[in-house]
């Protein structure tokens, strides 16, 4: 007998898988990274840096508008702070002019007309020529000064005693009064004729 040759089993063939298609690169990867680190900063110079590193495209324009917002932030702190400093020099300068004696009495800390007249009491005491603006050099100048520049003028029922306001007795003030109203009394009181006497411009004739 002549044998049938074998047949070989052939094993089927695996399915290859397809080949994975990534994605292209991001040009952006890069700027978006160090914007993410600008942002954590937050501050003007760490934008700056990176725009100078990345001045075109996406972040660029983030960058700027970012910039852009600390900027104003910044400026109102600034104008904040001055409000705040001047505040304090007005302040002050008033509290120079009160301890000089040339007032005001009555202020709220604002520079208001009874300030800028009591400065200008101050300049005519003391020979000096500052303006109605509270200034640094302004208050440096009061500073300096010491005493007391404007006299001391007392509101009526007061005098001055020992450089300071004192009430004047009660009594004290009567006095003056009745001083100047005897003379009226006098004055008033028709002048003494005998009986039957007429006078006439001064001149008096008996009956």
């Amino acid at each position: 007998m002549v044998e049938q040759p074998k047949t070989q089993m052939q094993q089927p063939k695996a399915d290859t898988p397809p080949a994975v298609q990534l994605p292209p690169p991001d040009p952006e990867a890069e700027a978006r990274r160090d914007f993410e680190i600008a942002q954590k900063i937050d501050t003007i110079e760490a934008f700056d840096l990176f725009l100078s590193r990345h001045p075109e495209g996406f972040y660029a324009t983030l960058a700027r508008a970012q910039k852009t917002k600390l900027a104003m932030v910044e400026q109102q702190r600034v104008e904040q702070e001055q409000i705040r400093v001047q505040k304090e020099v007005t302040r002050n300068v008033i509290a120079e002019l009160q301890r000089a004696g040339c007032g005001p009495e009555n202020t709220d800390g604002e520079w208001n007309d009874s300030a800028s007249k009591s400065l200008e009491l101050y300049n005519k005491h003391a020979k000096t020529k500052f303006d109605a603006s509270p200034n640094e050099q302004m208050l440096a100048a009061l500073r300096e000064r010491d005493g007391r520049v404007c006299p001391l003028t007392c509101r009526p029922g007061f005098r001055v005693q020992n450089n300071a306001c004192v009430a004047i007795p009660r009594q004290v003030q009567q006095r003056p009064q009745q001083q100047q109203q005897q003379p009226q009394q006098q004055q008033q009181q028709p002048a003494f004729q005998p009986r039957g006497t007429i006078c006439v411009r001064g001149i008096c004739v008996g009956n």
